[in-house]
């Protein structure tokens, strides 16, 4: 039973770590769309660090998340991994959004 409480507690944890991801992966996207707003250089490389991490939160969420469930918890964690999935895909869009557009010749 004390087994079992360990791994229920592991999960919550991985869940906890994931929604942070989530809302770090949102504060990512606001950054670029305010460093887009201001067209400040440095803001967009401040904006362009703070996709990278966030994106590595994310990663590493869904990769503990999914290490903790199991299949009677799946439907536990089913759509917290989608979440992650759309938040990986949001911050790929975001850091395209940072890239300096190249100079026409």
């Amino acid at each position: 039973m004390t087994q079992q409480k360990q791994h229920q507690q592991s999960l919550e944890n991985a869940i906890q770590n994931a929604h942070h991801a989530l809302n770090s992966s949102q504060d990512a996207e606001q950054a670029v769309e305010q460093a887009m707003t201001s067209s400040d250089p440095q803001q967009m490389q401040r904006a362009r660090q703070i996709v990278g991490q966030a994106n590595r939160a994310v990663y590493d969420a869904e990769e503990r998340l999914r290490a903790e469930a199991n299949e009677s918890q799946e439907q536990q964690t089913v759509q917290v991994l989608e979440q992650l999935e759309q938040a990986k895909q949001d911050l790929s869009e975001a850091s395209e959004r940072t890239e300096q557009p190249k100079q026409m010749r």
